[in-house]
This record gives structure tokens, C-alpha cells and sequence, in this order.
């Protein structure tokens, strides 16, 4: 392999150079990080004359695995079949298929476990409605604890109750022993604890796999690396690979302190940085760098880029997120008569719900799009769905939307006597002559009757505000979460996200065809993954991905970062700051940063990450050094030339029609500099 062919930059060489022994390369957005794997791999092979047979390569998911053998067979051509790629799961299923006997048809997937969970909470008085949503909360929860072997009794729940967490993680566990069957996270755990606890397996596994690389490093939960630790043990030839500034998944367990300390736990450890980005231009690469500067845990670094300058990136302060999505059709309409793909503009927001204006005004435009996130929960949250109940109900619709809100609010009718009456024309009219009803619960159904009568002739907005304010929606959320035992905000919010996507519709039907046309919309683009449209995408979903044009939306505070309060610690802002890096990064040639000023009639405010990058980050005098650049607010972008070593401390920029000579002190005192 020679270093033309391959068209590695020396860091990168060096890494792929690298024989024996722990290595942590630090790989910057767009470095080149699967290049230098393959590379290695192949290195590895043709120079140091490693068997391909013990070298494993592990990461996260199946797509990034596949991506890392294909380029390989194409790097090798297709000379290598041994060496090994897998995602942690499929690697470790492996060793406990080999070595315990297990089999995939125990393994439980998803849907059965949400069935499992559902009955659980149907069975038991937990203050849970069973939605679909709350229950994969629950699932991930569980997840958490068994990634990072957090002992459930000293451990505070946040999808419910601790009790009730407690209980129903107990009984989970009870089914799935009961029945023989395990799931991914304790596919995780029983192979550590196999590793662990029988050194002859051990031995086997790890002269199997003498040469271990990681993918996606800063990713990795306490068990993935205690596993990864005792199969590299002794000879330590663990080649680990991540971007600690990216590092996104701790509410699934991957804990970015493992990445930061790996020179503690291999004191012999090599460190590399790919600090070369070949991604995106300048302009957006400094602004992202600003960001990220002011995260104290993590590495210290300084990305740059191969490319030009390019475009400043630019910042809409516009009123609301209606206002929001108009601007973006805007623009990509002006994109696409310059002949830019549509597949090339991507709109990434902080969570799904923020997609529905966006949605809404694509569709109206006739723009196609492809939601990579399937948007499947954003017009199926139980939230939606209890309002949309109600409106139909309002028109005459069937009798599963009016078992769905008759005790919501709480009306005490109970689920026996619904289902005695479930198959008959109109059940309201039926429940209200009920022999075991009494006066009270009778009383509650006619006002309900009454309500939806009301609700008829209502505009479609008006109506929405009267099921929430009148009929005492809100108040049910407001309850609902407080004997859950979590925040209402979110709650409460997507039911005024569904109030304002009504304004624009003077009756319910042609609110409720809109809804449909949406839903059908929305199903078609997450099938039609080739479309040539727009892509709507969560921060977290676009990690890894790359695009001429994206859309950064609803930067405000309380979403960008998701926060609901100011008492949160400074681990959750530094996440969040890495999730709006992860975003910027995306970028290729243009970046358009969105934040409005209102957040459903509540004055919002602009996010702090884009005050990081107007404002630039507090300097010091260390920090001024020849050859650095940075950004005056006059005179624009310059070099620092020269600096004074006598009593006037002034420095020397080049700018690029002016030289001038500037008081170090007056320039940071006043912030007229950033860096850049």
C-alpha cells in the first residue's frame, strides 16, 4: 500500500503505521476515520504479516459495520474474507452461541417486549397508560441500567416512579427467564460475565481475536469496554477510533469519560489526532470550533480544514416556527433553481416534534422529502391521538376513539363495562342508561355529550382549545404526570404544537383530511428512501452523515440545548453543545442556523451555542500567538504576524487589505477579537 494511492496526510499514515499496542486516534468530523481503519487493517496484513483471521473489528451499528467491510474488500480487493466486522451485539452473540448454547430464536426483539410490558402495566395499578411511547421510554431505561451495571436500588427513575420502575424491571426479568429468552442488553452482560468468570473461554476468544479495533470509541457503555478490556488483555492491541466532541448516546449508557481516560487505563497508550477536515469549508469549520471550545471535558484540539473559506454561516431570527419553515422553503426553493439536489439540503432539528411545521409547509409546496427518522411517532404520540380522538367523535366517528378519551379526563367509567358496550351503534347513549353507573359517572357522560355537540361547527383551532381549556385535557396531562412522576411540559406542548398546526383550517373535517394527507405523506418518505428531497433528520439520527446544505432549526434555549430548567449540570450543556456541533459539522458548503424568537405565543430565547459563535469565546493573553487567526470585528479575518515582547503589548495582524498594529489588552477587554 503506498501512501499516494491510499491519499493519507501524515496523521493519518502514522495511525494506519501503527502495529502493536494501544492506540487512541482522535478523529475529527469528516477526518477520514473509516479510511484509516481499512487502511490499517490492510497495513496490517501485507506488512506486519498479522493473520486476518485475528483481527476483529467492532462498532455500532449494522450499516457502519457492512460500510467498513465493503470498503475493505474493495481496498483488499476481496483477498481477506477472515478478518472479522461486526456490531458488539453480533460479536458477542457469536461467543455465547459458540461457547452457552444460545440460540437466535430466544432472542427477544422489541415488539415482544413492548407486548410483555404492556400486560405488566395493564395488570398492575402503576399510573401508566400503556401508550406505546411511554413504554419504549421504559424499555430504554431498563437498557441504561444494564449498560452501565448501575444497581437498581440505588437509582432514580425518570419514565415513572422508582416503585413502579422497580417492579416492573423485576417482572420483565421473571418473563424473560421464565421463558428462556433474553434480549441485546443481556446478550452484553452474559458475555462479560462469561469472559469474566471462565478463564479457559477467555484464553480461546483471545488468541482468536489478538487485534482488536473499535469504530465510534467515544460511543462505548462500561460493559462494551469491560468486555473489549478482557479480551484485549495482556497484549493490550487495542485500536480504538472516536471523536470525544461527538460523543451523543449517554442516555443510552455510552459514557464519554472512557474515551477521555483510555490513556489511564493503557499507560502506554499512542495518541493520535486527525485534526484535518475534509468535509466541510472554513467558515463553518471556525464557527463550529467556537462551539465546541467552550466544553472544558474533552480533548484539546483544533480542527482545520483542506477547503476554502466558503460561505459565513447564517443565522434567521424569525418570529415563530411557522415563520421558521416558510424561511426554509425559501430557501430551498432558491436552492433547487440553482440545480442543488434536494437529497443534498438537510433540516435537522433537536427532537420530531419540531418536524410538523416543517412537514406541514413541504407538503403544502409540493417539496418532496425523505424523513430518515420515519417521523412514525409524530402524528402518532397518544397525545395527538387523544385530541384527534376527540375531534372525530365531534363529527360522529366510531366508538374506539370514544374508548380512547372517556377518561381522559378522568370520567370513572371502567374498562369491563366499555368493553360490554364496545360492539354497540352509539356507546355513550348506551353507558348513559347504564344500571351500574351511577349519577355522577352518568352526569360526566352527558357533559361530554354535550361538549362534543358543542365542538361541531367549531373551527378546527377552536375546538382544540376548547378540548384542552373547557373539557380539561391540560389539567389530565398536568395530573397524569404529576402520579407518573414526571415534568408535564412535554405534555402540554405537543398538545399546543397540534393547536397551532389547526389555525389555518376553518372546520374539523378539513383539519382531520389534513392530518390524513400528512400521515400518508409522512409513511411514503421514510419508505422511499431514494427520493430526491429534502432530508428531515433528529441531531442524533445525523451523526455520520454529510450534506451540501443544512438547516440547524428551533435554536432556542430549552431545545437547543434540551433543557427544562436552569438547575442542570454542566455534563448535560456539554453534551448538548456536542449534539449542535454534530449538527453543524453535517454541513459541506452551507449552514443556515434558525432560531425564533416565540415558542407557541411565549417569548423564547435565541440559543447560548449561536451566542458562542457571534460572540466568540473569552480570550486570554496565552492564547495570542504568532500564526494563529482570528476575527476583528472591523477589519475582519487576520493573522497575528508579530508580538511585541516590550511593555506595550501589541501584536501585529495581516488582514486582508491592511496591516495593523493592536493593544492586546483593549482588544480582549472590549471583545473586538476571536479566535477563528
Amino acid at each position: 500500500m503506498k501512501n499516494s494511492e491510499m491519499k493519507l496526510n501524515i496523521e493519518q499514515l502514522k495511525a494506519v503505521k501503527h502495529n502493536s499496542g494501544p492506540c487512541l486516534v482522535v478523529a475529527g468530523p469528516g477526518s477520514g476515520k473509516t479510511t484509516v481503519i481499512t487502511a490499517r487493517i490492510l497495513y496490517m496484513i501485507n506488512n506486519f504479516r498479522i493473520e486476518p483471521s485475528k483481527i476483529l473489528v467492532v462498532t455500532f451499528s449494522r450499516a457502519a459495520a457492512n460500510e467498513m467491510k465493503e470498503r475493505f474488500k474493495a481496498y483488499s480487493k476481496n483477498r481477506y474474507s477472515d478478518v472479522t466486522f461486526g456490531t458488539f451485539h453480533s460479536v458477542f452473540f457469536r461467543i455465547l452461541q459458540e461457547y452457552k448454547g444460545y440460540k437466535l430464536e430466544n432472542l427477544m426483539d422489541e415488539q415482544e417486549k413492548i407486548i410483555i410490558l404492556r400486560n405488566i402495566i395493564r395488570n398492575n395499578n402503576f399510573g401508566i397508560s400503556g401508550e406505546t411511547e411511554e413504554i419504549i421510554e421504559i424499555i430504554n431505561e431498563i437498557s441504561y441500567l444494564k449498560n452501565t451495571f448501575i444497581d437498581i436500588n440505588h437509582y432514580n427513575a425518570y419514565s415513572c416512579k422508582n416503585d413502579f420502575f422497580r417492579q416492573i424491571y423485576k417482572k420483565v426479568d421473571e418473563i424473560k427467564e421464565s421463558s428462556m429468552k433474553f434480549d441485546y442488553d443481556d446478550m452484553l452482560r452474559d458475555c462479560f460475565y462469561l469472559l469474566k468468570n471462565n478463564g479457559k473461554i477467555l484464553e480461546q476468544i483471545r488468541r482468536q481475536y489478538e487485534y482488536i479495533n473499535v469504530d465510534e470509541f467515544q460511543d462505548i457503555n462500561p460493559v462494551q469496554f469491560e468486555c473489549i478490556k478482557l479480551i484485549a488483555s495482556p497484549k493490550n492491541n487495542l485500536f480504538v477510533v472516536g471523536d470525544d466532541d461527538q460523543s451523543i448516546y449517554s442516555f443510552r449508557g455510552a459514557a464519554p469519560d472512557i474515551m477521555l481516560d483510555f490513556e489511564k487505563y493503557y499507560r502506554n497508550a499512542v495518541r493520535i489526532i486527525l485534526d484535518t477536515n475534509y468535509r466541510s469549508t472554513g467558515l463553518i469549520i471556525n464557527a463550529a470550533n467556537l462551539v465546541i471550545s467552550y466544553n472544558k471535558n474533552r480533548f484539546s484540539k483544533v480542527i482545520n480544514t483542506v477547503n476554502d473559506n466558503g460561505e459565513n454561516p447564517t443565522i434567521f431570527y424569525v418570529d415563530d416556527f411557522e415563520k421558521e419553515s416558510e424561511i426554509i422553503v425559501e430557501q430551498v426553493l432558491e436552492l433547487s433553481k440553482k440545480d442543488i439536489d434536494l437529497s443534498e439540503i438537510a433540516v435537522i432539528y433537536r427532537t420530531n416534534l419540531q418536524a410538523r411545521a416543517i412537514v406541514d409547509a413541504l407538503v403544502c409546496n409540493n417539496i418532496p422529502f425523505h424523513a430518515l427518522d420515519g417521523l412514525s411517532t409524530l402524528y402518532n404520540h397518544w397525545v395527538y391521538n387523544d385530541i384527534l380522538g376527540y375531534l372525530n367523535l365531534s363529527q360522529g366517528y366510531n366508538n374506539n376513539d370514544f374508548i380512547r378519551i372517556v377518561n381522559k379526563p378522568k370520567r370513572y367509567i371502567r374498562r369491563d363495562i366499555l368493553a360490554s358496550h364496545a360492539k354497540q351503534n352509539c356507546m355513550i347513549d348506551n353507558l348513559i342508561l347504564e344500571e351500574e353507573l351511577n349519577y355522577n359517572q352518568k352526569n360526566l357522560l352527558v357533559e361530554l355529550n354535550s361538549s362534543l355537540k358543542r365542538m361541531k361547527s367549531m373551527t378546527a383551532k377552536d375546538a382544540i382549545k376548547f378540548i384542552r381549556k373547557y373539557i380539561g385535557y391540560d389539567d389530565y396531562l398536568k395530573e397524569y404526570a404529576l402520579n407518573k412522576g414526571v415534568d408535564a411540559i412535554g405534555l402540554v406542548e405537543t398538545a399546543e404544537d397540534i393547536e397551532t398546526s389547526s389555525k389555518s383550517y376553518n372546520t374539523i373535517p378539513e383539519f382531520l383530511v389534513h392530518i390524513n394527507n400528512l400521515k400518508t405523506n409522512i409513511y411514503k418518505s421514510g419508505k422511499n428512501k431514494n427520493v430526491d428531497g429534502v432530508r428531515l433528520l433528529t441531531m442524533h439520527k445525523a451523526k455520520g452523515l454529510e450534506y451540501e446544505t443544512v438547516f440547524l432549526i428551533g435554536c432556542i434555549d430549552g431545545l437547543v440545548p434540551y433543557i427544562k430548567d436552569n438547575n442542570v449540570s454542566d455534563d448535560i450543556i456539554e453534551e448538548e453543545r456536542r449534539l449542535f456541533y454534530v449538527g453543524m459539522t453535517r454541513a459541506k458548503k452551507r449552514l443556515f442556523i434558525i432560531s425564533p424568537k416565540n415558542r407557541y405565543n411565549k417569548k423564547a430565547q435565541a440559543s447560548r451555542f449561536i451566542k458562542e459563535i457571534t460572540d466568540g469565546k473569552q480570550l486570554s493573553k496565552d492564547q495570542m500567538k504568532i500564526g494563529q487567526r482570528i476575527y476583528h470585528k472591523i477589519y475582519g479575518e487576520g493573522m497575528i504576524e508579530e508580538i511585541f515582547s516590550d511593555k506595550s503589548k501589541r501584536m501585529k495582524i495581516s488582514f486582508n487589505t491592511v496591516e495593523k498594529e493592536l493593544d492586546i489588552e483593549t482588544c480582549l477587554k472590549n471583545k473586538i477579537i476571536r479566535l477563528i
